[in-house]
């Protein structure tokens, strides 16, 4: 990326609560969106440069510091953006998938306006080229990603522009 182009960034596993995000409030010079966590876990963030022109209409965290949601206007362009620290037992994350659908599923978006999702999903959706050791298998809340993906005409345009590159996504 390049130095200063960025208008918005995802940070997750920022180990915050109420109790800092005055002191990270004044540390960063534009506005902030919080999902907070504990001071020992989970926890997402969204920084929005200084002077950046957007609007949020609607802002939906949940309790456990795991996504937050910003409906938004940006630009004049309605947009959602979804920044997500899924859990890393696979029993729960098929749940949690269904849940950030749900959740964008309520908003009833119209074809015009786009969805940014990004954050850490702990999930490989592609064992054969991203896992490593024994043998990677295919977790099931991969169709849960995969749906995900095909409500929203979502890609993974990391993937999508280094399709044949070993790396996590």
């Amino acid at each position: 990326m390049t130095k200063g182009k960025h208008r918005f960034i995802f940070l997750q596993e920022i180990y915050s609560t109420l109790g800092v995000e005055n002191i990270w409030k004044s540390q960063w010079r534009g506005d902030t969106s919080f999902s907070h966590g504990s001071e020992h876990s989970k926890g997402v963030m969204l920084l929005f440069k200084e002077k950046f022109d957007y609007e949020v209409t609607i802002q939906q965290e949940d309790e456990q510091g795991r996504f937050i949601i910003l409906k938004s206007v940006i630009q004049g362009q309605p947009i959602v953006l979804v920044n997500i620290y899924a859990p890393n037992k696979t029993k729960v994350q098929s749940t949690f998938f269904e849940e950030i659908q749900n959740e964008l599923d309520e908003l009833k978006l119209d074809k015009t306006c786009d969805v940014i999702v990004g954050g850490d999903f702990n999930v490989i959706l592609d064992a054969d080229l991203d896992g490593t050791g024994g043998k990677p298998l295919k977790k099931k809340s991969c169709k849960n990603i995969e749906d995900l993906c095909s409500s929203f005409d979502l890609i993974d345009i990391y993937r999508n522009r280094n399709p044949e590159v070993r790396q996590f996504t």
